[in-house]
């Protein structure tokens, strides 16, 4: 269930601006593994690695994706899932909503190395730099699919022409949790 967490090409996270965490401490929570055991343990979740971590004996371990079914983290709930775009790899997806059609966020942050000063420009320190979500649709039993624009959502629910309906009417924003949600929760009602 755990592994040793690798370092970042030697740097350390103190030396860099800004948190790759999703929250500052550790959050208690609930993780349900694949084989039917459950844990109750802090966890913190590094959007950079990718990585939910856990503290033993003073030292950070994080936790196996193919080991895990979901985490009850805090009050969110996140899955392990192959990225549409890779399948070959997993990440961790928060789920508001699920059923018949559930609703992924993925959210990531990313590294940005020094900048030494330029002619008009102060130098810029390593740092963290938040990324905008990605949101995906997934239907049961087929993969989930990265919802980037109003069209590939009409494409997804092509056949659905209540949905349909309901996406001319309420004008939804692709890059709106709220919108998307109640998107979902429509779907999940029919």
């Amino acid at each position: 269930m755990i592994a040793a967490r690798n370092a970042i090409g030697g740097l350390t996270y103190k030396d860099i601006s800004g948190s790759p965490y999703y929250s500052p401490g550790f959050i208690n929570s609930i993780v349900y593994m694949k084989n039917g055991d459950s844990a109750a343990l802090p966890l913190r979740y590094d959007l950079y690695q990718d990585e939910i971590e856990f503290r033993r004996n003073e030292q950070i371990f994080w936790l196996i994706k193919n080991d895990i079914r979901n985490i009850r983290y805090g009050s969110d709930r996140i899955i392990p899932e192959p990225i549409p775009e890779d399948p070959v790899k997993s990440a961790y997806f928060f789920v508001p909503e699920m059923g018949h059609y559930s609703l992924y966020i993925r959210k990531k942050i990313d590294f940005s190395p020094y900048v030494p000063p330029q002619a008009y420009a102060d130098a810029v320190p390593d740092r963290f730099v938040g990324l905008p979500e990605e949101y995906y649709l997934k239907k049961e039993g087929e993969p989930a699919i990265r919802i980037k624009s109003k069209k590939v959502l009409s494409e997804i629910l092509s056949e659905n022409t209540p949905a349909l309906d309901y996406l001319k009417k309420s004008k939804i924003r692709v890059n709106d949790d709220g919108d998307l949600l109640g998107l979902v929760r429509f779907l999940n009602n029919q």
